[in-house]
């Protein structure tokens, strides 16, 4: 690899799609993880909005970060579980669930829908950034 290839590769930004309903926690995450430069956060607070902004992407979006319990005190919106059927169908990008969920039965639907990868709410963000 060139010096310049090189160069623009640590210039790369990773967007970084976080889906979850708690704006404080979105905030925190967000602001933790701006020590990272190559990470940038596009934030929904409904499974609707994330959906429109991975339809108006154009593929620029890595990696969806999901609460899986979102829109379940909400009847009108998506729960964490359809939500990632329809990112599964539609969209050809992981999933790593950060979520407060720790039912096994959710956790092994959603694997079996495909998402790759699973941290609970509190993890370290050293950690989380590994993951």
């Amino acid at each position: 690899m060139s010096d310049s290839e090189a160069l623009m590769q640590a210039d790369r930004v990773t967007k970084i799609l976080l889906i979850d309903d708690d704006s404080i926690f979105r905030l925190g995450l967000r602001t933790a993880l701006a020590e990272s430069t190559n990470l940038e956060i596009v934030e929904a607070e409904t499974g609707i909005i994330a959906l429109d902004i991975l339809a108006e992407a154009d593929n620029s979006i890595a990696l969806v970060v999901l609460e899986l319990n979102i829109g379940r005190h909400n009847h009108d919106q998506l729960t964490g579980l359809i939500l990632c059927q329809q990112l599964k169908t539609n969209y050809a990008i992981p999933i790593l669930l950060l979520t407060a969920e720790s039912e096994p039965a959710l956790l092994t639907a959603a694997h079996k829908c495909g998402v790759e990868g699973y941290c609970p709410k509190g993890v370290e963000i050293t950690l989380l950034i590994e993951v």
